[in-house]
């Protein structure tokens, strides 16, 4: 499996997002989230995109994991492993070297156990979460 970097299109966003049975944002509104993404990386199969994550951010404190996504199938096979790699890479070239910075995410039911193998550790607090529509 190869991983790219920022050249995830709003068509292999929206299969993957669903292919997780995430209800998808329309295309427009995941061309002005791709757009605003600090990066965003994509697992390949051949031709085949087979997972994504998005990274964002503010560059100095925070970064905030969003939108990892791997195909049923490949799921278990190393593409996790391999974005988040990418990410922590991605990470450690565009920070100031004195100073640590927070990776964090929210989790799918399921998916504690991959990322605390990967060495994220359950936050004390609860996480939460507002959807705001424009009225």
């Amino acid at each position: 499996m190869d991983v790219s970097k920022n050249v995830l299109t709003p068509q292999d966003f929206i299969m993957l997002y669903q292919a997780v049975g995430w209800e998808a944002p329309n295309e427009a509104q995941v061309a002005v989230a791709l757009k605003h993404s600090l990066c965003n990386f994509v697992c390949y199969q051949g031709e085949q995109a087979v997972g994504m994550v998005r990274l964002l951010g503010d560059r100095g404190m925070s970064f905030y994991l969003k939108d990892m996504a791997i195909l049923p199938k490949w799921q278990g096979k190393g593409c996790g492993k391999a974005l988040l790699q990418s990410v922590y890479a991605w990470i450690e070239e565009n920070i100031a070297a004195e100073h640590p910075v927070s990776l964090e995410l929210l989790s799918s039911p399921g998916a504690d156990a991959f990322y605390q193998a990967c060495g994220f550790s359950c936050w004390q607090g609860k996480g939460m979460i507002r959807m705001l529509k424009r009225s």
